[in-house]
């Protein structure tokens, strides 16, 4: 028997909110360049190398996992490093942790393969691995896997400290894995990304496909049209009989404040709002409806101390926009000591 979405109990109606991904205009340009870092001829003497750039909470990190579960027929699940099979396809997924090192990265790619001389380690004394030398080897041993992809998720960990030291050291290690490479490398991160180019003109010039994720914008109308209709894509697919009409003229601001453009913000509250709808039935039922009052509980406890949002819960009748910049564009705008002053008028941040 068919069990409808609404009819989900607490744990999978959770989890189906958080599959829920529209692709949007910029989402579908991403898919794009991924399907062509991926399906394109290497070039004759390098590895491609394609960049993923976005803000938090714009699709950058699933869009790549939906890729590679596209690819694979194959859920990419939790962890920070995976190999993926399926399909004739083999990706090596690497999530970047804050603080890591090139040698770190290349230690977890090889133990993904079962690597001995890194599995030795701590049996027997072995040396250990020099980072040029440590990065090679993963790289040899991924081609002779015949590996459809390499993936490196929020590779701006590499160097968050902004250090000249260790841009170069993330830099060096994208030239050595292109210089010998067979596989495509798929690289997402934060805005910082643009460090490796404005540094380095050798990572600029061998680039792939670049493509930037930004917050939806509300500025002119043509864009509250567009953000409504990609809202009400997102409304359409929660799993609720009743919903509480988060594209309407009524609500749609209060929805471009909580949020700032971020679809992820909107899973999170939506996700929040739902454990609130379970709260409030009665023992043995289950919720139906979606309302107004579960975001407005929602958002208190997920932004009630947030300093963006200025204090102010937009999920209240008649809410009207405070005066906060309506894209990254005029966010940047804002100098560095007004920002300071203003504290939580601006979208510009990771």
């Amino acid at each position: 028997m068919a069990i409808f979405p609404h009819e989900l109990p607490h744990k999978k109606r959770l989890d189906y909110i958080d599959r829920i991904f529209i692709r949007h205009d910029a989402i579908k340009i991403a898919a794009q360049a991924l399907q062509h870092l991926t399906f394109a001829p290497n070039r004759r003497r390098e590895g491609s190398v394609g960049y993923i750039r976005g803000y938090s909470r714009c699709g950058k990190s699933e869009i790549l996992k939906r890729h590679i579960e596209e690819l694979t027929g194959t859920q990419v699940g939790k962890g920070l490093q995976r190999l993926i099979e399926g399909n004739g396809h083999l990706i090596v997924y690497l999530e970047l942790s804050a603080g890591e090192t090139p040698l770190g990265v290349a230690t977890r790619w090889l133990r993904l393969f079962e690597d001995l001389r890194v599995s030795a380690r701590g049996r027997r004394y072995e040396p250990p691995l020099r980072e040029r030398d440590a990065i090679q080897r993963a790289i040899d041993i991924s081609n002779d896997n015949n590996v459809t992809l390499v993936a490196l998720d929020e590779y701006q960990n590499l160097f968050r400290s902004g250090s000249s030291a260790a841009v170069d050291a993330a830099r060096s290690m994208l030239i050595t894995m292109q210089n010998a490479a067979t596989f495509p490398i798929a690289i997402t991160g934060s805005p910082l990304l643009e460090e490796l180019f404005s540094r380095h003109e050798a990572v600029k010039e061998r680039a792939g496909p670049r493509v930037l994720l930004k917050p939806l914008p509300f500025r002119a109308r043509k864009e509250q049209i567009a953000f409504a209709s990609v809202i009400k894509k997102f409304e359409d697919k929660l799993p609720f009989l009743q919903k509480p009409g988060l594209s309407t003229k009524d609500w749609l601001q209060s929805t471009f404040f909580a949020t700032r453009g971020r679809l992820g913000r909107l899973t999170l509250l939506t996700r929040a709002a739902t454990d609130l709808a379970f709260a409030d039935c009665a023992e043995g039922t289950m919720p139906s409806t979606l309302s107004i009052k579960h975001l407005n509980q929602a958002f208190d406890l997920l932004h009630g101390d947030d300093p963006t949002m200025n204090g102010v819960n937009p999920w209240v009748k008649d809410f009207q926009l405070p005066n906060i910049p309506l894209s990254v564009e005029d966010a940047m705008r804002i100098n560095l000591d007004d920002r300071k002053r203003r504290k939580g008028r601006t979208l510009y941040d990771e």
